[in-house]
């Protein structure tokens, strides 16, 4: 586990802080005519108090006994799960307070030339994307900071997102407005952090609402229902109301690519 350089000295304060994890769902390619490549790439945050982080863990560690599944609980991510088992975990998951937000990108729609979506590289852009709205939520909530774990994925350069997030970002004051909200930011994996494995589920059930491309069985975008309807980060800023661009920030800008009024309609609720 890598700790980046932002705040790493704050002290962690269970009762004024937020906890978010962070991953992603899609692949970053762009043959669209190729098996398994999707149309979507999604990067999620899950956030919550760490109390209700450990009330997760604790009902999905007894379900995991209960159920006496033969694999271990950092198995247990949605490429792993069967459509039975999705619906089981992200029902029970899905009853907890918690929050999410999302950056998508459209990838029939984005130029391969623009380096403000795709370098160093599309996840890092997302996470960026993220990052960002956790400081807006965290001062909006009147939290203290937010500790953020991002999902070390196996081809990530740490040092180039470190780079990326604390140095050549904040010097656009825009994209950190609120740095001040961040706290420890760190990366990891599953097997460290089982709160990823929730981050993975809302990257997940978000992305299939919007794919095109032949996914598993998901009627009525019923993974996102389960999992994460009216969780969706939503500002009560004046000139910024609402889910659009904060709980959900589509790459291009543009509402019409699908349908999503009820998705836009909801959002969070405390």
């Amino acid at each position: 586990m890598t700790n980046f350089e932002l705040h790493q000295n704050c002290k962690i304060d269970l009762e004024k802080d937020f906890y978010a994890y962070i991953d992603e769902s899609g692949d970053e390619g762009f043959d669209l005519g190729k098996a398994g490549v999707t149309y979507w790439f999604n990067v999620s945050a899950i956030v919550a108090t760490p109390s209700e982080f450990s009330r997760m863990n604790f009902v999905l560690q007894k379900y995991h006994s209960e159920r006496k599944i033969n694999k271990p609980i950092y198995k247990l991510s949605s490429k792993e799960l069967d459509h039975n088992r999705k619906k089981d975990l992200f029902q029970i998951i899905g009853s907890f307070r918690f929050i999410t937000i999302h950056s998508l990108f459209y990838k029939p729609r984005i130029d391969l030339n623009d380096r403000l979506v795709r370098y160093p590289s599309m996840y890092f852009v997302g996470v960026k994307n993220v990052i960002e709205r956790l400081s807006w939520l965290t001062k909006q909530y009147g939290k203290q900071k937010c500790h953020i774990v991002v999902s070390g994925r196996n081809n990530i350069k740490e040092s180039l997102l470190r780079e990326y997030l604390f140095k050549y970002s904040i010097i656009g004051q825009s994209n950190l407005t609120y740095q001040e909200k961040i706290g420890k930011v760190t990366t990891g994996n599953i097997s460290q952090h089982t709160e990823l494995l929730y981050a993975d589920y809302a990257a997940y059930s978000m992305r299939i609402y919007f794919e095109e491309s032949g996914m598993p069985p998901s009627p009525d975008q019923s993974y996102f229902r389960w999992f994460q309807k009216n969780k969706l980060y939503s500002s009560q800023h004046s000139k910024f109301k609402g889910v659009w661009t904060n709980g959900l920030k589509l790459t291009p800008n543009d509402k019409n690519i699908k349908y999503i009024s009820d998705i836009l309609d909801e959002g969070s609720h405390s």
